[in-house]
């Protein structure tokens, strides 16, 4: 799991610095972002905050589990 948080950051970082700094093949004027019809800032921001809940939802887990395993062992 927490691979795949790592991985989902690089993702972001990397997605995000390349649509900014791209040529858009349709319009050769604009970078990629700015000529996307589609809101690829609200899209990013998304998943920044779908991971962000990703990594606090599973330190919540990992301290709920392992302050039933410090229970159990008493």
């Amino acid at each position: 799991m927490h691979c795949l948080i790592g991985e989902q950051i690089i993702a972001i970082i990397v997605l995000l610095t390349i649509s900014t700094h791209r040529k858009s093949p349709a319009v050769l004027s604009k970078n990629e972002w700015d000529a996307c019809g589609k809101p690829l800032g609200t899209w990013d921001a998304l998943w920044v905050v779908r991971l962000a809940l990703d990594i606090w939802l599973s330190v919540w887990r990992w301290s709920r589990e392992r302050t039933k395993r410090l229970q159990d062992e008493r």
